[in-house]
């Protein structure tokens, strides 16, 4: 889900800017750390959890897609703040076990990193002052191309291929993708209006992207704490 529907992105910039540039940073910068906080504390009340597919699923798919729907149909930020909520409360539950699998000082560790190339990408993304919107089709597909390696891992290791569980070249290459995703989706955020609605949507775009460089970040560092 790191790649949402693109009916954000395609407002582009008119008169409709309720607040300076630097407003709205603030605000959407406020509206990815509440996203980023809530799961936190919703993945740690969730650590001991043992989900079964169906509700793997129900809640880790049905209940965050309901959100984004919602968010991306409403013109009204409160509305849109409703579906953001839903979907963070989504996976931050179904993040709590997967960081479960790992010791203490790995979580940190991939925390610390996470936060540290996030604040340096979204800086990146803020300042650069060009549009990167043509990054848009190579990242797509570098998208794309991952969620097939993952399905063709999780295939070999259901017929006892281990070995396919962890590939070097696939995590490094995850996390370089899912930074460059923070670069552009900032990059994209503050050409739109400045407007709450596009602040709140924007910020679940962010937000998806650092949570997928936060679940590969666990997996590289894990991988590296076990060798």
């Amino acid at each position: 889900m790191a790649q949402l529907g693109e009916a954000v992105w395609s407002r582009g910039r008119d008169t409709r800017d309720t607040m300076t540039l630097r407003g709205y940073v603030g605000v959407l910068s406020f509206f990815t750390t509440y996203g980023l906080a809530l799961a936190s504390a919703v993945a740690y009340l969730t650590l001991a959890w043992q989900p079964t597919l169906v509700s793997f699923l129900l809640v880790g798919l049905v209940v965050p897609f309901a959100g984004i729907f919602i968010a991306h149909r409403s013109d009204n930020w409160l509305v849109s703040l409703f579906g953001y909520t839903l979907l963070v409360l989504g996976l931050g539950a179904v993040t709590g076990p997967a960081v479960a699998m790992y010791k203490a000082n790995v979580v940190m560790t991939a925390l610390l990193a996470t936060s540290g190339v996030t604040v340096v990408m979204s800086l990146a993304g803020i300042l650069y002052p060009k549009s990167l919107e043509s990054w848009g089709s190579y990242l797509f597909g570098a998208l794309l191309a991952l969620l097939f390696v993952r399905i063709a891992q999780l295939v070999m290791l259901s017929l006892g291929y281990p070995s396919f569980g962890y590939m070097p070249l696939i995590e490094y290459g995850a996390a370089v993708l899912f930074s460059l995703y923070i670069v552009y989706d900032w990059n994209r955020a503050v050409r739109l209006s400045r407007t709450l609605d596009n602040a709140v949507d924007c910020a679940m775009a962010i937000f998806l992207d650092v949570i997928n460089l936060f679940l590969t970040m666990l997996r590289i560092f894990g991988h590296s704490s076990s060798d």
